[in-house]
């Protein structure tokens, strides 16, 4: 932290010169906290510099007593350091302090600076080198210092045992933040993100070596021409300088002092240690499961399990919990008896206790989720942890005394909203907030002005969704969300953890050498967020407003649980999720959860086990569930949830089809025709589809449908809302992807992975830039079997839009990639494919499945389109260029793969891409 010290600035009490001052000085040693007698303006900047100094005060405290680490800089005369707020810190917090000059740093003044800190002393002096006023100057923090301040916070880490960067993904998906961003990639064989780490190291091995500062003569990213040689390791020539630090006190005591400095040195791979590693590691998903451990479990022990044990252990399970319920029946009547009204009436049904000893029982890490319906669920605040979330901070952008401060102001905007509604869907609304008020969801109506009218106001309006109305709760426009604060952030079983989990059954099935027959249902928990209660402290800001049939605004109560609040979402997803659990460690049921939908698979034999288990773990806890209406579905070789259709029919040979359900894309291709007869999208409309869109796309096989939303996207950019030309066309290929595209499908059991490496290079000549392309196709085992080593002309690449004499090289990587495909498309079917490439803008690329680039765009649509034709989506993944053995191809025309006599040359040419926009069309 650096609180401002303008207010404490020793530079007041400086004359500028012999006839004139800067401003006069508003603290003293005397009187740090500020001098008597300011004038209004001047009292009024030391208030609020206070105020943050005691904040400051208050975090380094709070810091201290958690035991985390913290930093304070001001300027080492600044009065900051005497003032009552700093004392009292330095009382409470004991902390170090370390002094330096800018100046060391790369500044232009000798500034003078102090911090204060609490962690292990990483800040060393090793470590750390016109008539205007100039403290504003000397405020920028010179790059050079900052670099160290990271240094000293990534050694402070490290040395606590905290990962800062995974190696590989094999390693990220290990680590709890970064797993479950691999394990969505996972999901998707071809990934669509470039954010991840590389599945191959970007070094063979890491060294580091202690020399003198001034032995260092190479720069950051330099490769060594020969090799370092020092008492404790030999650095091989080649490798690459990444990091220079200064050692740390105490750092390996044995090595001479005058070893004052780390030089972190990466050593690469040789292309054939590169190939054998990445033939060892073969495909992400076959190393990376993206299935839940638990569920994973559950799976292997039903799918070797007699089907008879499973159903007896089901039965049992429910003798034993429900001799439970009847012991604890007095005790959830007393409980029940003593919670308050409101939250009573909404839950009246859970079993509290029962599911709380359940939770217990089986060491659910959720162990207070029982408290969301013995207490109710706090609207506003602190989000509870579940400790069963993956972790991430979401701030509160106000605080819960600024919502009531403002509760008037709220109040009355969300009336004006109200009574200036337009007609739409007021009827439908008013209706369903009736109904709710006789099922003790809500208390109302009320007037605006009644006693017991709620002090915060959120607007209710109602969305269409088909042939239905569904109430939205509007709490981000009253400021309720702005409130809450989270350590975690929801997880949800999507489409690709259910397809993961499918997978995972054929691969324990085929394990055990039994037949891979599976069949799905789904449940669908009703009423999902009204099934739990708002807690009566919150219920005083958990009102609504709708206007009635004669147009008056009317106020209501939610007691249940709002459609709209950010607490429903988690409250309801941690009850949901710990009901998915049970029923995954209790009773061996292979499903899924996704908010209020729960996807059920099994094998044939157990359908009826299955099916009675997830019933009765409903019932049991006094849930409710669809049990006769359209969501009420039996068990069947096609399940339709989500909007999407999982097709099982084919896993015997070998297959696993996901698409979109058949109302879904005669929807989309409705609204998206409609849109192109208008002609023109609302930025609001166009956000809305871009989302449905997605979505939709993902269950298309390949990556066409990414390439159209790309374009697509610029109605967001932009302030213009009719549809031209280009995004006319998207528009028109995705209605004729999501009509006539193959369902996306999911190869079952071991399948081969095949690897493509390309490059391409751009040398300068006399004659002008001459340009190559390489590309080598490697087996299972690494061994390369194809190659091409191709010098196109400039005419050639003029043909398919590449200018030879501009900055091309991007777009040749790319154009190596397409060429591959073209030239080996047949040898890639069936298998499973890493494409490795050096160049990060190609690799981005080719994972979006779009560019900003009209000619990569172009080329990016002739790649989807071999892939689609080959059925193959492959993984995109790194190789440094002193890797890659295309490397060589690409620069010298070859006719022989060195070292590897076997392989095959192939004959390339731009005419197998040139015309790659016939392939795009599906009917």
């Amino acid at each position: 932290m650096a609180p401002p010290c303008g207010t404490c600035s020793r530079a007041r009490e400086i004359a500028m010169s012999t006839s004139r001052y800067g401003p006069r000085p508003l603290r003293s040693d005397d009187f740090p906290d500020g001098l008597p007698h300011l004038l209004d303006h001047e009292a009024e900047r030391v208030k609020k510099a206070n105020e943050l100094y005691k904040l400051v005060t208050q975090v380094c405290i709070r810091c201290t007593d958690k035991q985390l680490p913290w930093t304070v800089e001001n300027p080492f005369s600044s009065l900051f350091w005497r003032t009552s707020f700093w004392t009292e810190a330095q009382s409470r917090c004991n902390p170090r302090y370390v002094q330096f000059h800018s100046c060391m740093y790369g500044s232009d003044r000798k500034k003078n600076t102090a911090l204060a800190f609490s962690a292990k002393c990483l800040w060393t002096d090793s470590m750390l080198n016109d008539q205007t006023f100039s403290t504003s100057l000397e405020s920028a923090y010179p790059a050079k210092l900052c670099k160290q301040v990271a240094h000293a916070v990534k050694d402070a880490c490290e040395a606590d045992n905290f990962v800062m960067e995974p190696l590989d993904m094999l390693r990220a998906s290990q680590l709890p933040l970064a797993a479950e961003k691999v394990s969505r990639a996972m999901a998707s064989e071809g990934t669509t993100k470039s954010n991840l780490p590389n599945f191959v190291p970007e070094y063979r091995v890491i060294l580091k070596a202690f020399i003198p500062r001034s032995s260092c003569t190479w720069r950051i990213k330099d490769f060594i021409e020969h090799p370092l040689i020092t008492p404790q390791v030999t650095i091989p020539e080649g490798s690459r300088l990444l990091e220079i630090s200064p050692r740390t006190e105490g750092e390996n005591s044995t090595i001479p002092a005058e070893a004052d400095t780390i030089c972190t040195f990466g050593v690469p791979w040789s292309p054939g240690e590169f190939l054998k590693e990445a033939a060892g590691r073969g495909h992400p998903a076959d190393a990376i499961s993206t299935v839940p451990e638990s569920l994973k479990r559950s799976i292997w022990e039903i799918a070797a399990d007699d089907p008879s044990a499973v159903a007896e252990r089901r039965a049992s399970f429910f003798r034993k919990w429900m001799s439970v319920a009847s012991e604890l029946y007095e005790e959830e009547k007393a409980l029940k008896d003593s919670m308050d009204e409101g939250v009573r009436s909404v839950v009246k049904d859970k079993k509290i206790l029962l599911f709380k000893e359940m939770v217990n029982a089986y060491e659910l890490n959720d162990a207070e989720a029982h408290k969301l319906l013995e207490e109710g669920v706090d609207l506003t605040g602190e989000i509870p942890m579940s400790n069963d979330l993956p972790k991430r901070y979401t701030p509160a952008t106000i605080h819960e005394s600024e919502l009531e401060a403002l509760a008037p102001v709220i109040k009355d905007a969300a009336l004006s909203r109200a009574l200036g509604a337009a007609e739409g869907l007021s009827k439908e609304v008013w209706e369903k907030t009736i109904t709710e008020v006789s099922r003790g969801w809500l208390k109302g109506p009320m007037e605006p002005d009644d006693a017991d009218a709620p002090s915060v106001v959120s607007n209710r309006f109602g969305v269409k969704q088909r042939d239905k109305v569904r109430c939205v709760d509007d709490m981000s426009a009253s400021l309720i969300n702005a409130t809450t604060f989270a350590e975690e952030r929801i997880s949800l079983h999507s489409v690709d953890v259910m397809a993961s989990a499918v997978v995972e059954w054929c691969d324990a099935r085929d394990a055990a050498q039994r037949p891979r027959d599976l069949t799905a249902k789904s449940f669908d928990l009703k009423w999902a967020f009204k099934q739990m209660a708002v807690s009566a402290s919150s219920r005083d800001r958990a009102g609504l407003v709708i206007k009635d049939p004669s147009g008056c605004p009317k106020v209501f109560t939610s007691l249940a649980l709002p459609f709209g609040a950010t607490q429903s979402v988690y409250a309801f997803n941690r009850m949901s999720r710990a009901l998915w659990t049970l029923g995954v460690v209790a009773l061996s049921l292979m499903w899924t959860v996704f908010f209020d939908d729960f996807c059920l698979f099994s094998e044939p034999a157990l359908e009826k086990s299955s099916d009675l288990a997830a019933r009765s773990l409903f019932d049991i806890l006094g849930w409710v569930y669809d049990a006769s209406g359209e969501k009420n579905t039996v068990f069947g070789r096609t399940l339709h949830a989500l909007g999407v259709s999982v097709n099982l029919r084919h896993l015997t040979k070998g297959s696993l089809l996901i698409s979109n359900t058949e109302a879904r894309i005669s929807e989309l291709v409705s609204e998206l025709s409609n849109i192109l007869d208008r002609g023109r999208i609302s930025r609001s409309e166009a956000r809305h589809m871009a989302g449905r869109m997605s979505f939709a796309g993902g269950q298309i096989f390949g990556r066409l449908p990414k390439s159209c939303l790309k374009v697509f996207y610029s109605v967001l950019e932009r302030n213009s809302t009719a549809i031209d030309g280009s995004i006319s066309a998207a528009l028109r290929m995705y209605i004729d992807i999501a009509q006539f595209a193959p369902a996306r499908t999911i190869l079952l059991g071991q399948r081969p992975c095949v690897f493509i490496y390309t490059d391409a290079s751009l040398e300068p000549t006399k004659e002008g830039n001459v340009a190559g392309i390489g590309g080598v196709l490697c087996g299972p085992t690494g061994e390369p079997l194809r190659f091409f080593s191709y010098f196109p002309s400039s005419a050639e690449l003029a043909e398919v839009g590449i200018d030879l004499e501009s900055k091309c090289i991007f777009l040749l990587e790319l154009a190596a990639v397409c060429l591959a495909f073209k030239a080996w498309g047949e040898a890639l079917r069936g298998m499973r494919v890493v494409c490795y490439c050096d160049n990060e803008g190609a690799k981005a690329c080719l994972m979006t499945g779009a560019s900003a680039n009209r000619v990569a765009n172009d080329l990016l649509k002739h790649q989807a389109a071999y892939e689609l034709k080959t059925g193959t989506v492959p993984w995109i993944a790194r190789v440094p260029s002193k890797s890659n053995i295309a490397d060589e191809p690409s620069r010298v025309r070859i006719e022989a793969l060195p070292d590897f006599p076997d392989a095959v040359r192939s004959t390339v040419s731009v005419d197998l891409i040139k015309d790659g926009e016939s392939s795009l069309r599906f009917q």
